[in-house]
């Protein structure tokens, strides 16, 4: 499957990150952006999703960040992230989610 199809690169196949190796290239080659500020979500969603958030460079990722807000899978439900912090994140949206949703 096509990087770009299950969201691991930016649509038109840049920056593909599926591991740890593929991150530091991307975070290497940001300066060549051609859609900074997209291109930045994009490296902070795929080193969320590898529980790589402390390869980010200083400043990324803070004031407002919230993971659970960000990763949702194609169906608009949230996807689980690996790690201990972030998964308690994420229950605690999808019950606050369920009681909004009366589901």
């Amino acid at each position: 499957m096509e990087a770009a199809a299950i969201g691991h690169a930016l649509p038109d196949g840049t920056y593909p990150i599926d591991d740890k190796e593929d991150l530091k290239k991307a975070l290497e080659s940001f300066g060549r952006a051609r859609v900074p500020h997209i291109t930045k979500r994009h490296i902070i969603k795929q080193a969320n999703m590898l529980a790589s958030l402390g390869l980010l460079p200083k400043g990324w990722v803070g004031h407002g960040f919230d993971p659970a807000r960000h990763m949702r899978g194609p169906d608009g439900k949230f996807i689980s992230q690996g790690g201990a912090k972030t998964a308690s994140a994420i229950d605690v949206a999808e019950q606050l989610r369920g009681r909004v949703h009366g589901s």
